[in-house]
């Protein structure tokens, strides 16, 4: 009899072990959720991160466009482009392609400056990207007989 004296020692330690066996393992089940979720979560803000990032370099690029037609108008006025008048303000065609922008509007105004011949110009460009509504300039002085 003493030799079967030991199995109910046996089995409980034995039970034991799988208790805490199984608790080891749902342990590690709830570290591995808490760590999908934590990581889930980064890769969703990054996502936003990601989108946000290609909407402001498009709206940079509408920008960027803008200023290039102003400064297209500027060079070709101090190349000797005639004003259309030398006191007031004044919508002129665009001279680079503003087709990607939204309502674009060129203007430009002249006034003299109080000096004979010198005048000061601004070109001032109007545009929207997704409905808001922009605006750049560029001003200049120029000399005109």
């Amino acid at each position: 009899m003493e030799r079967y004296s030991a199995l109910p020692v046996l089995s409980s330690a034995r039970a034991r072990y799988n208790a805490v066996a199984m608790e080891r393992r749902a342990f590690s089940l709830l570290e591995t959720l808490i760590a999908l979720t934590i990581l889930g979560i980064a890769i969703f803000s990054m996502v936003g991160w990601l989108v946000r990032s290609v909407s402001f370099e498009g709206r940079l690029e509408h920008h960027r466009l803008a200023l290039r037609e102003l400064e297209a108008q500027a060079e070709s006025m101090r190349a000797g482009m005639p004003l259309p008048g030398l006191d007031g303000s004044y919508v002129v065609a665009p001279i680079t392609d503003l087709s990607r922008l939204e309502a674009p509007v060129v203007r430009l105004t002249v006034a003299p400056t109080g000096q004979a011949g010198l005048y000061s110009v601004q070109f001032v460009a109007r545009y929207r990207i997704r409905g808001q509504p922009f605006e750049r300039k560029l001003d200049s002085l120029t000399w005109r007989p």
